[in-house]
């Protein structure tokens, strides 16, 4: 099921394209990832105070592939149970990846 959420919200953003990015499909904007499916979660690329509110949701967390402390601190990986919210989520990452 999440992969089908996360392909209609990705392909509800115009401009985008599916593609892969070590190993975890993504949707660009151009060359830039904006959002990626990881173990059935959500994760997107948000800055401030979009980053901070998305943390506030429940088992959210930034996105940490290599465990340790490495977490990519611009990507929150935001759980399934919250699915609702990830075209939200999307299409403020996209807001900001297209800004950049």
């Amino acid at each position: 099921m999440s992969m089908e959420k996360f392909d209609e919200v990705g392909q509800s953003i115009q401009g985008t394209k599916k593609s892969n990015m070590f190993g975890v499909v993504c949707y660009k904007i151009g060359r830039k990832p904006f959002i990626m499916l990881h173990e059935e979660q959500l994760v997107c690329k948000l800055y401030g105070e979009a980053n901070d509110e998305a943390l506030q949701l429940s088992g959210a967390s930034h996105f940490n592939p290599m465990g340790g402390d490495k977490a990519m601190t611009n990507w929150v990986q935001i759980p399934m149970a919250h699915e609702s919210l990830w075209e939200k989520y999307a299409i403020m990452a996209h807001t900001f990846v297209s800004n950049e």
